[in-house]
């Protein structure tokens, strides 16, 4: 499969469920997304952000805990996490 298409759907889904609340196709698409690849940062960051936007804020919390062990440079997730305490 196509990694770079997926992860573009995972961001869209993740767009759409910021605008409608509903994030199963989101949820769904990033975690695609980790099954081709597990350590892709940008679908790990797709999961964190859809789980909070549902309000899923312990899982979303350890999403982002795992990125953050992944890769120290990612500023913007750092702030990120602190949103979702």
């Amino acid at each position: 499969q196509n990694l770079a298409a997926l992860v573009r759907v995972a961001e869209g889904h993740q767009r759409i469920a910021r605008q409608s609340g509903k994030i199963g196709d989101a949820v769904g698409a990033a975690k695609a997304v980790l099954v081709c690849s597990p350590g892709n940062n940008r679908g790990l960051l797709a999961l964190a952000r859809s789980l909070s936007i549902g309000q899923d804020y312990p899982a979303a919390a350890d999403v982002y805990k795992k990125l953050i062990a992944q890769d120290q440079e990612l500023s913007s997730t750092k702030r990120e996490v602190a949103r979702v305490y």
